[in-house]
């Protein structure tokens, strides 16, 4: 059996071009575009002042082969003072193809470092660039990787090892007998070692990497007899997870720590096939070249890098040592390099600094030489946490060792710097010197010479390798005179030898043995789950949901991924690796991945994962020194397509959500509220109960509100007005485009605000937003000022209030656009945003939300391209999205220029879940022109498709909701900053109530309020209707209101009322618990007034005689079915004081009669189990009896216990059972006058006991008698 590695390197070029003449327009971010047919004419602008580079899209008539730049002009200006600017080295200017908003959308999109550095040294910076794009005749490199059809770990025995530096290592009997096997049984010919050799993963799609772990050369000694015998051992290069690399400007080596692991796996596989080939090293090829170069020296080299402070929390730039103006100032750093021969060599050093409002230096000095930087000053305002300064010294070296020491001399007593890395480069006498000694090859090229080097002081040496190529090392030919070994090899490329004595190989560190895996053996999937062993159960919950709905799932765990990615190492390019192994092979659009779930919580501490602990990696930017630019995106992951890799501006290819779940209580919970989120109708349940609107049905007209919240106007350069005005624009896209959808506004500044000690408060903005998310929305939208723990600086969004809502059966997708509100990676706080995630009994279902800073110039751009998306097909496919869809076309949207604010953005939450959307449509056939004060209103209507059929089979009910004329509202300009803002809103509803829907059709009256406002203008009618699992929605604002009607007749009777609390067996004067509802039922021959417009006319509700502060109840009633004459009123109230309360409800009808209610009751904390009363009835019981506690545990979840006793004190029968109870009193059990046995008891006094046990453990329980009388 041969083993063959396959790179990524097939070219495969496009040879056909045409010429096509057609006339489109588009625009992205620039002054003026046109298209003629296959040519793209632009004038692209570069605005953005918090980004080193610039990106600029085109958008084209169809998916190009490539770019062929016809003309272009770059316009570069000089910048003023270059204190905080920094030149980007790792974007090249150019263009390239990259997706839109939907399947069949695309764009040239141009790419550049912003700043440059001119002839004099000054820097300029790139603000425009103008030209001609034509569709390239040759599509250039296009790559097609060939994926093993299986994992080589699919099948036979192996075990793993862990290396760390580079070096010749050994894997000897010991270390077989430390992995659990006995080598006596192994067949040496049988053995092989794969592994990757720890190096971190290229970030660029296109660059070349192993598809699967590659076969490693290695030298077996005491292979002969063909028995692995306690002297025998296999050797192997290591190459380490650190790479260098030539840098043939400087003309010096450059370094790259591995940023993600410190150890590299190798994988032995213990029964193989036998001899094969390639598996073995062998001897490198005779070079008979003419030698050019003759070699007693070489360029040394080593690195000082310690990974511990992230200045940012964020990032993947770790530093080490740390200076302030109270520790030490100085370090000194050895570097062991001996017998080096007196030449000038190189130390290279990086610092990062903070300094505010002064300035610090940094001083290195080698060899009686130094070297320091002096600007090292940031201003209050800056976005940088520190700033990076590189320094450099060319020094002679000579002796056996280089000396290198770093100090600070602090600005102030708040400075403060970090030591990124110190770096030695130095000739060196090729001498053996240890028992492992590393030769760098020229870097003089010329493929038609070799070079011959010479190692003195080399006898004891028993072979030299090239390691060039670290998968397949060569032993070198050597001719050895006296102590003195000689060898040549070809000047191609710069090589790298190792001298080595057997006795001093380095040792492994068995890590036992290894499963067998096939992920390469994964058929087409539409989504993939990579979880952590801890929270398998709830990933695999997920994906049973999801095979149920009928996608093609796969459950994987992250150490899969490494070991068959990145060769066992945590590397995040290994997750993005798999998804592109299921991209290529799929032969069309239906085959390609979907979706990406990532379950499991993340850090920005990376380094060193356990793969087997809580964490799944996570993909951090290599900026770490900056709020804005520094972030983590899961977007990394889903950016698949060629030439994609790790920049800003790289297009998602699949959607990517992530449940950052710490623990699997939280993960299940969450799959659990996702699998609520979208299962089948329930009944609903009488009463006001636990649930909005009585109701324990995930359907519901909640499904039909879209909800914007802002900040308010804090005196921070007009934000208020900003956030409500960016606001507006996405609410009235909604309300042009998507009239169907009921829009609610919580603008802050619209309440009063209060001074309180801990700060400026909106209590009833608040209080309304809890509210609001308790009855629940399809999507909430918060733009405005914010951070870890909720929105904005009064507080209108807090902790406390996250972790009480309830809202499990109506959850909406939260957008927010605030700052950190969900910073999952930081374990050392639980942000809000995890919270509204992670809560059990409600909160979202998923978030687009942020994870670092924003701005709101890119947050406004976001919000528009989600808007634009989140409501609409897709239009290549013609279906609607899931939230991994939205969110992709969202970030790829060509409205989305500042692309880094846009990676600060992530999706938590289950990407391949549907959003609720009502399925079909509802219209209004029949409705008055003009709708007029105490005039009787019918409207009909029927549920349809969205082409207009009548759906006949659709036997339900429809909600309709009758809005009273656009209400006109200002602000308060609380802060007194810029005056008051004004906006419209439908919220004083004239009419709410349900009605059948027969075989499709429905209709409903009801008799407008007088309280109407009278001036004329257009009414609202949205109607929500249900029937099982079909839902429907729809709008109409065809009609007038206002004036009064003609034809009136008289009614001077006040309404009735039956006011309870939780629900209709209440009694005056029970208990409840601190969060009860008021439940009313209401009736008036005319109807109950709910509108809101007249003086003191509102359907109130006072508690506790407070009658300056009334509980204003309009929009909580709902007429019953099919009547406007009668209906209820349900209000949730919250954290009351135990203690006796008194409720007075005044309701109005339509013609302005009143009536009031009064109740009272007893609040007892549900901490705090309390029976009030317990009856049995009937009592006497004849044939069977039930049982009934008054309590204060409603909407709690107790374990309840009845126990019957006779006379003597025999236990006759007991019942237990897990109670929820939606009002205050509960018929826990009920009994057939039959015990244990089954047999009837006879007649007599019985004793009962029902006890009450909360899940906390806290219990109460209370004792009577019943009498069983017989016949």
């Amino acid at each position: 059996m041969q083993y063959k590695m396959i790179f990524t390197r097939l070219r495969l070029f496009a040879l056909l071009f045409s010429l096509n003449v057609i006339f489109l327009c588009g625009v992205f971010g620039q002054d003026e575009v046109s298209v003629l047919g296959e040519v793209v004419v632009a004038d692209l602008s570069f605005n953005d002042e918090n980004l080193n580079f610039v990106i600029g899209e085109v958008k084209i008539p169809s998916h190009w082969s490539g770019i062929e730049v016809l003309d272009q002009d770059l316009n570069w200006i000089l910048v003023q003072g270059n204190g905080e600017v920094e030149i980007n080295d790792n974007i090249q200017t150019g263009w390239r193809i990259v997706r839109g908003t939907h399947s069949k959308e695309w764009y040239a999109q141009f790419r550049s470092p912003k700043y440059r550095m001119n002839a004099e040294g000054g820097i300029e910076k790139l603000t425009n660039w103008s030209g001609m794009l034509g569709s390239s005749p040759v599509g250039g490199s296009r790559f097609q990787r060939v994926w093993p059809e299986h994992s080589v770990l699919s099948d036979g025995a192996w075990l793993k090892f862990a290396t760390g530096q580079e070096g010749i290592f050994k894997i000897g009997y010991a270390d077989l007998v430390a992995s659990g096997v006995n080598p006596d049984t192994i067949d040496f010919a049988s053995i092989q070692l794969f592994g990757g050799g720890g190096r971190a993963l290229p970030f660029q799609n296109n660059d070349d990497r192993p598809l699967d772990l590659p076969l490693i050369k290695v030298h077996a000694d005491g292979a002969t007899d063909g028995i692995f015998n306690q002297e025998d051992a296999i050797y192997f290069y290591a190459s380490g997870v650190d790479s260098w690399n030539w840098n043939p400007s400087s003309e010096r080596w450059q370094h790259e720590l591995n940023p993600w692991s410190d150890s590299a796996y190798y994988f032995l596989r213990i029964n193989g096939p036998q001899n094969v080939f390639g598996s073995r090293i062998e001897n490198a090829a005779d070079v008979s070249l003419p030698v050019l170069d003759e070699l007693e020296t070489h360029l040394a080299k080593e690195f000082h890098e310690i990974e511990s402070h992230n200045i940012a929390k964020s990032g993947r730039e770790f530093y080490g040592e740390r200076f302030t103006s109270l520790g030490s100032q100085i370090y000194g750093f050895s570097f062991n390099i001996p017998n080096l021969i007196g030449d000038s060599g190189w130390v290279d050093s990086r610092i990062a600094g903070r300094t505010l409002g002064a300035t610090s230096n940094y001083l290195m000095q080698c060899n009686g030489t130094e070297v320091s930087t002096t600007d090292i000053s940031l201003s209050e305002s800056s976005l940088l946490l520190a700033q990076k300064r590189n320094l450099s010294l060319h020094v002679p070296m000579s002796g056996d060792g280089v000396n290198v020491e770093m100090s600070f001399e602090p600005g102030n007593a708040d400075a403060e710097g970090w030591i990124d890395y110190v770096r030695v480069q130095a000739r060196q006498a090729l001498v053996f010197s240890s028992g492992q000694f590393f030769i760098n090859g020229t870097e003089n090229m010329s493929f038609n010479h070799a070079a011959r080097y010479r190692l003195t002081e080399s006898s004891s040496v028993d072979q030299i390798w090239d390691v060039t190529d670290p998968l397949s090392p060569r032993r070198n030919l050597l001719s050895q005179e006296g102590d003195v070994t000689t060898w040549k090899a070809q000047q191609d490329t710069t090589r790298r030898f190792v001298a080595f004595r057997y006795g001093a190989a380095k040792s492994v560190r068995p890590m036992g043995s290894v499963d067998n895996i096939d992920l390469h053996g994964l058929g087409h999937l539409d989504l993939v789950i990579v979880t952590v062993p801890l929270l398998d159960s709830a990933a695999r919950r997920l994906a049973t949901l999801h095979a149920n709905q009928g996608m093609r799932v796969a459950v994987v765990s992250q150490r899969e991924v490494f070991d068959a990615f990145s060769s066992g190492s945590p590397d995040p390019t290994a997750l993005k690796m798999l998804m592109m192994m299921l991209w290529d092979r799929a032969e069309s659009d239906a085959d390609k991945p979907k979706y990406l779930q990532l379950m499991g919580d993340g850090s920005y501490f990376n380094r060193n994962l356990d793969p087997d602990g809580v964490n799944l990696l996570t993909f951090q930017s290599a900026n770490s020194e900056s709020t804005v630019s520094s972030y983590v995106t899961d977007d990394y992951f889903g950016l698949l397509e060629e030439g994609m890799g790790e920049s800003p501006g790289d297009k998602l290819a699949i959607g990517v959500g992530r449940i950052p779940a710490p623990t699997l209580s939280q993960a299940l919970a969450f799959v659990s509220k996702v699998e609520t989120y979208s299962g089948a109708n329930e009944d609903s349940t009488a009463g006001a109960g636990c649930e909005t609107e009585g109701s324990s049905t995930t359907f519901g007209p909640w499904r039909n509100r879209i909800i914007f919240v802002t900040d308010d106007q804090d005196g921070n350069n007009n934000d208020g007005w900003r956030h409500m005005s960016d606001s507006e624009v996405h609410s009235n896209r909604v309300s042009e485009e998507h009239g169907e959808y009921d829009i609610i506004k919580i603008y802050p500044d619209s309440y009063l605000q209060e001074a309180t000690p801990g700060g400026e408060r909106y209590n009833e903005a608040e209080a309304e937003i809890a509210r609001k998310v308790e009855e629940g929305a399809l999507i909430i939208d918060y733009i405005g000022h914010g951070g870890d723990r909720g929105w904005a600086h009064e507080r209108i969004l807090n902790t406390t209030t996250i972790r009480e809502w309830t809202n499990k059966k109506r959850l909406p997708v939260f957008m927010t656009a605030t700052c950190e509100l969900s910073r999952y990676d930081d374990p050392e706080v639980e942000s809000a945003g995890e919270m509204i995630v992670f809560n059990p009994d409600g909160g979202a279902v998923g978030m687009l939300t942020t994870t670092r800073t924003v701005f709101s110039g890119g947050n406004q751009e976001l919000n528009t391209a989600f808007f634009k998306t989140v409501l609409d097909e897709d239009e290549g496919t013609g279906q609607l999205r899931c939230l991994g869809d939205i969110c992709k076309d969202t970030k790829n949207s060509s409205d989305v220029t500042s692309v880094t604010n846009m990676r600060n953005f992530s999706l938590l939450g289950d990407p391949a879940m549907q959003l609720a959307y009502p399925t079909h449509r509802v219209f209004v056939t029949e409705i008055p022109d003009t709708i007029k004060s105490l005039d009787l209103v019918k409207m009909s209507g029927f549920v349809g498709t969205s082409s207009g059929d009548t759906l006949h089979e659709f036997n339900g009910f429809v909600y309709p909701k009758v809005f009273d004329k656009r209400s006109q509202i200002s602000t308060l300009d609380n802060d007194n900053v810029a005056g008051a803002f004004s906006y419209t809103m439908y919220r004083n509803v004239i009419h709410k109530g349900v009605a059948s829907v027969i075989d499709g059709v429905f209709e409903f009256e009801f008799v407008v309020p007088r309280d109407i406002d009278y001036t004329y203008g257009s009414g609202r009618v949205s109607l929500y209707a249900v029937d099982g699992d079909l839902d429907a929605h729809g709008a109409s604002e065809d009609f007038v209101i206002g004036g009064t009607s003609e034809n009136v007749g008289n009614d001077n009777l006040g309404p009735t009322i039956q006011l309870y609390m939780n629900d209709s067996l209440f009694v005056r004067g029970d208990i409840t618990n601190e969060d009860p509802w008021l439940y009313a039922r209401l009736f008036d021959e005319s109807g109950i007034n709910t509108v809101g417009n007249g003086i003191g006319h509102d359907l109130k509700a006072v508690l506790d005689d407070k009658f300056e502060s009334p509980f204003i109840l309009n929009t909580y009633f709902s007429a019953d079915l099919d009547t406007y004459k009668s209906g209820v009123v349900k209000y949730p109230f919250n954290d009351l004081e135990d203690g006796a309360h008194s409720l007075e409800l005044k309701v109005w009808d339509v013609q302005n009669n009143s009536a009031v209610a009064s109740t009272e009751f007893l609040v007892v904390n549900s901490l705090e189990v309390a029976l009030a009363s317990v009856i049995a009835y009937p009592n006497p019981a004849y044939d069977h009896v039930s049982f009934r506690v008054s309590h204060n545990q409603v909407c709690n979840v107790v374990d309840a216990l009845v126990e019957v006793y006779d006379v003597t004190g025999k236990k006759i029968k007991v019942f237990e059972s897990e109670l929820l109870a939606h009002g205050n009193r509960t018929d826990i059990a009920e009994w057939n006058l039959r015990d244990g046995n089954g047999g009837d008891v006879p007649a007599g006094v019985y004793v009962f006991k029902i006890k009450m046990t909360t899940k906390n453990g806290v219990s109460a329980q209370y004792g009577s008698k019943v009498i069983v009388v017989r016949p």
